[in-house]
């Protein structure tokens, strides 16, 4: 990944990647689900450690060793990782 040897160089073990769990209702009572902060999208893909997610926190951060997730305290100081969309304004001009 691309993004790990990024901040890898950058001497970060590991980073915040903006997912929480968030408590939702339905029929069957209440349930916990990973979705994306800012987006209320549901965390589709995951890669999570071993044993994790666990009980020790409610956001979702990445270890630089080896790219796994695990569940911290989200009052942790960490770095962060933010995606922000590519927008291109790309004009072509012919010349004559």
């Amino acid at each position: 990944m691309e993004i790990l040897a990024n901040v890898a160089s950058r001497n970060w073990q590991d980073f915040w990647i903006g997912a929480t769990l968030t408590k939702v209702y339905n029929d069957a009572g209440m349930v916990k689900i990973w979705i994306w902060e800012g987006l209320d999208k549901i965390v589709k893909y995951d890669d999570w450690a071993f044993n994790e997610p666990s009980n020790k926190g409610g956001c979702a951060a990445v270890k630089v060793s080896d790219g796994t997730w695990f569940a911290d305290d989200c009052s942790t100081t960490k770095n962060y990782v933010c995606s922000i969309p590519v927008k291109l304004d790309v004009q072509c001009v012919q010349k004559r």
